[in-house]
């Protein structure tokens, strides 16, 4: 693999940034936003990293790329300077801007903007460009040490704002000193544990930014607490993490994520990061994986905030990588991991995904190429509980998920007995007199769910103890719709907010050539509590019992054919 060759799809790429953010720039000298990139959604021009933070930096870059047909463009300068002008106007007297639709005279927000125009401050300064490097640390500048007096929301927050004032120290060490505030952050310590997790489990979104501002402290930041190396380690852990949670398709399991990018698609993303360490490293799974992120590169778009403007900027500052050359190895497709620390378990196999984890009703995702089964839910309305994972371990078999029961009154499981006393009207509302009754109690559930490894899927052992007998249980296995069900005596369409009982025997979930078979239905009940296992736009499979519940429930993978009605392995494919 020529990188030369990813280079210049990245120059396509921000070339069509470009044509279409022109669109989008206010042009108009009248309207107070002019200058500034449009964002329809919200009906205004946005400052932020986003949007005209992004775009500055993009047409900066290609403005000095020979290659480009925007190199020396003049309507592109004079946008650039509009642009900028416009960041100057949104600035606030102390220096910071704000995130709109959230928040306002923000120094974390203001740091993401520092970032990427910083970047096409460097290059302004590699190029001898007096005027726009002149010009863009007039905004840098006082931004900076704006941020440097601010503060954080977020975890992510504290290397962002590390990253942007390391960046500005870089390009004026005689008039920003920042050491003592980076230096500040710095103890707190890094939040990645060992198993490669930020502490925001956000693959989506800020994982792709972490990534980015560990490599810009590598190069920038002169701290004694983190020398490079330990910069460019922490990357290299996190994106060996990514690659183990991406599946074949490429996208990348957000279900574990505690921001906002929680079960929402994203693909592989990271270029910037994949790319560096992959001609840091010579490694060639990285490459592999740089070449199918820059493939599915979309500007413009909320897959990966700054991730063209930092791709032109590495490869800016690092010229001799359009002369790299590295062959691409396989990206592996065969993980088992129980990640202690982190409390997960991620399998891969092929086009087969798994992801067991705690703290969610969801404890189990289970993926096999075009079939998607988002969550396996235990449910039991036992006092309106509410059964999440709350602990994994490792066996001789397997792993053995705990489950716990969250109950939205935390007296419970109990009922409240007379004060013998005149109680007011108000103390019985929203329960405000509940902490001086007596209590007379109903016991606690212990609920397990042994999961074991098969060939080609799992093996679900669910058992309970203690509690009551009779307790309404189910197993509910919810699938994305547009598949069908096959059984043994009927087939039919799979509709999102359906539910169909598996009473006994198997069905198998099909769509294209893919499918999902339950085996071992069970069934005595049809009760269904919407408020724990909402359907959601999904298709839902129960089977249900009442406590004590002792079952084991097969999940098998594999190609259907549809002449028997069958599901077969991979493995039996092949054969």
């Amino acid at each position: 693999m020529k990188f030369n060759d990813l280079y210049n799809k990245i120059i396509q790429g921000a070339e069509r940034y470009a044509d279409n953010a022109f669109q989008n720039q206010v042009t108009d000298k009248s309207r107070p936003d002019f200058g500034g990139l449009f964002y329809s959604e919200y009906g205004v021009a946005l400052p932020d990293h986003c949007s005209t933070a992004e775009f500055i930096p993009v047409i900066g870059f290609l403005y000095y790329e020979k290659t480009s047909k925007f190199y020396h463009s003049s309507d592109l300068r004079q946008r650039l300077f509009d642009a900028l002008d416009y960041m100057k106007r949104c600035t606030r007297e102390d220096g910071l801007i704000d995130l709109r639709f959230n928040n306002y005279d923000s120094p974390p927000d203001t740091a993401f903007a520092i970032t990427p125009i910083g970047y096409l401050a460097y290059a302004a300064k590699q190029m001898d460009d007096t005027e726009l490097y002149t010009a863009l640390m007039e905004f840098l500048v006082p931004s900076a040490v704006a941020v440097a007096k601010g503060g954080f929301h977020t975890p992510n927050h504290r290397w962002v704002i590390c990253a942007a004032l390391a960046l500005i120290m870089a390009l004026e060490p005689e008039k920003c000193d920042f050491s003592d505030v980076l230096d500040s952050y710095l103890k707190e310590g890094i939040d990645i544990n060992s198993d490669g997790l930020f502490t925001e489990r956000s693959l989506g979104v800020y994982d792709q930014i972490l990534s980015k501002k560990m490599l810009i402290l590598s190069e920038c930041c002169k701290s004694k607490l983190y020398s490079a190396e330990d910069f460019l380690k922490i990357v290299d852990v996190n994106l060996k993490n990514r690659l183990d949670f991406t599946d074949f398709d490429n996208i990348v399991d957000t279900d574990i994520s505690g921001r906002q990018d929680y079960g929402k698609k994203y693909e592989l993303g990271n270029a910037a990061a994949f790319i560096y360490m992959s001609i840091e490293q010579q490694n060639g799974e990285y490459a592999a994986a740089a070449e199918i992120a820059v493939d599915s590169m979309r500007p413009g778009t909320n897959q990966g905030y700054g991730e063209l403007s930092t791709c032109l900027y590495f490869f800016f500052k690092h010229p001799h990588w359009r002369e790299a050359e590295l062959e691409p190895a396989p990206i592996r497709t065969h993980v088992e991991r129980f990640m202690q620390e982190s409390q997960l378990y991620r399998v891969k196999e092929g086009k087969l995904s798994a992801t067991v984890k705690c703290d969610n009703p969801a404890f189990l995702k289970l993926n096999y190429g075009e079939v998607k089964m988002p969550r396996v839910s235990l449910v039991m309305d036992y006092f309106n509980a509410i059964y999440k994972a709350a602990s994994i371990e490792k066996t001789d078999f397997g792993i053995r998920v705990y489950m716990k029961s969250e109950h939205n009154v935390k007296q419970h499981p109990a009922f409240w007995m007379p004060l013998g006393e005149t109680v007011a009207i108000n103390e019985l509302l929203g329960f405000r007199d509940v902490e001086r009754r007596e209590l007379n109690k109903r016991p606690e559930f212990d609920v397990w769910i042994d999961i074991y490894k098969a060939e080609n899927g799992f093996d679900l052992h669910v058992k309970t103890d203690k509690g009551l007998d009779g307790v309404q249980f189910s197993m509910d296995f919810f699938f994305e719709p547009g598949g069908s069900i096959e059984t043994e005596h009927c087939s039919f369409r799979a509709c999102k907010d359906e539910t169909m009982f598996l009473k006994k025997d198997d069905a198998i979930y099909v769509k294209g050539n893919d499918s999902i078979k339950i085996c071992g239905g069970f069934y005595a009940h049809k009760m269904i509590t919407p408020m724990h296992s909402e359907t959601n736009g999904l298709f839902r499979i129960m089977l249900t019992d009442f406590t004590p519940v002792d079952r084991v429930i097969q999940l098998r993978c594999g190609k259907f054919s549809g002449a028997d009605g069958k599901c077969y392995s991979e493995k039996m494919m092949k054969k």
